[in-house]
């Protein structure tokens, strides 16, 4: 999301040169992915709880956690598409990078909610 012109090596966001839409991008993206590995090695340790009581806080947990990314991913597609809307001068900037990123946005709230779907139905 960030590109810096010929003659400036300071950095600035593709997306209508806003450094939040960006900043919450990375953000989201990387807590995600922290989230996700959290919640893979305790999918691991689940099996071996024998408490009922602690599996359904940490199931409860991982159904809330995916649907507050849901609609965190959500507000991030609808903040990158806003403001590559606004971007006028598209001339240095890479449009199919913008786009991709938009798009995967986009996709990430899929698969959020499947996330959440998946807990609920198993």
């Amino acid at each position: 999301g960030y590109i810096n012109s010929a003659t400036s090596a300071e950095v600035k966001c593709i997306f209508n040169q806003s450094n939040s839409a960006c900043q919450y991008a990375v953000g989201i993206g990387v807590i995600a992915f922290l989230a996700c590995m959290a919640f893979l090695m305790l999918d691991v340790y689940v099996p071996f709880m024998s408490n009922a009581h602690d599996r359904k806080y940490t199931v409860m947990a991982d159904l809330g956690f995916s649907g507050v990314w849901t609609f965190l991913w959500f507000v991030c597609f609808c903040l990158l598409a806003s403001q590559w809307a606004r971007t006028h001068d598209v001339r240095a900037i890479p449009e199919d990078a913008a786009r991709a990123t938009i798009a995967f946005s986009f996709f990430s709230i899929a698969t959020w909610v499947s996330t959440k779907a998946a807990v609920l139905f198993s």
